[in-house]
């Protein structure tokens, strides 16, 4: 199941993130973040809806945890993206900034894959799909 959420941040961090966006940064970097992490949990709540959908025994109980991993997915994806932000102004060179994007990445894997895969009470609902 988590890789329905891979697929949301991918779409939210390539496809539905405008060049705009990525400007707007520069000027105001709290709300910039604020509108991408809102493109992410509205796709992550689409991901929850197919997979309710494909699941018509799913329990009420389980679309809230879909909820929790929602709200918590988005709250640790701002704070990755915050703190890239935050060191990529330190930080200057092509290298350096395609690292960061690299480790950026990672985290964000790294998170999804814990939450689905690790974490016990995703983990529950995980094997239910499976």
């Amino acid at each position: 199941m988590w890789i329905y959420f891979y697929a949301a941040h991918l779409l939210g961090d390539f496809i539905f993130q405008s060049d705009q966006l990525i400007e707007q940064r520069k000027d105001n970097l709290i709300a910039t973040l604020v509108k991408h992490v809102a493109i992410h949990a509205i796709l992550m709540g689409m991901a929850c809806l197919l997979i309710a959908l494909a699941s018509p025994s799913i329990t009420s109980a389980t679309l809230r945890s879909f909820g929790q991993a929602v709200f918590l997915i988005a709250i640790s994806h701002y704070v990755i993206d915050y703190g890239k932000m935050k060191l990529s102004k330190k930080i200057n060179g092509v290298g350096s900034q395609a690292l960061l994007f690299l480790i950026d990445q990672v985290l964000h894997f790294c998170q999804l894959f814990w939450y689905f895969v690790i974490s016990r009470p995703l983990r529950q609902i995980s094997k239910h799909f499976m």
